[in-house]
């Protein structure tokens, strides 16, 4: 019973948890940096594309492609998290 108490508090964590969407702002972001020859990932750039058209940041263990992406605010809390 226990993986399914924690998967129930997990689900629950989640659901209070607000979830950007992919919307035509960010859509439109997205074109402005291919066209800008960001190239990293598809995805990762929809997530940038994303953050970028809401002020957020970005917090990620993969820094070295979310660098790419002029003006983009992320953390990397790998370090914090190895402690």
């Amino acid at each position: 019973m226990e993986p399914y108490r924690r998967l129930a508090a997990l689900t629950e964590t989640f659901q209070s948890i607000g979830l950007l969407k992919y919307d035509q702002a960010a859509a439109d972001e997205f074109m402005r940096l291919r066209n800008a020859k960001v190239r990293i990932g598809t995805m990762d750039l929809r997530i940038a594309s994303i953050a970028l058209v809401n002020q957020m940041t970005v917090v990620t263990r993969n820094s070295v492609d979310f660098e790419q992406v002029p003006e983009l605010k992320i953390e990397d809390w790998t370090e914090a998290r190895q402690s």
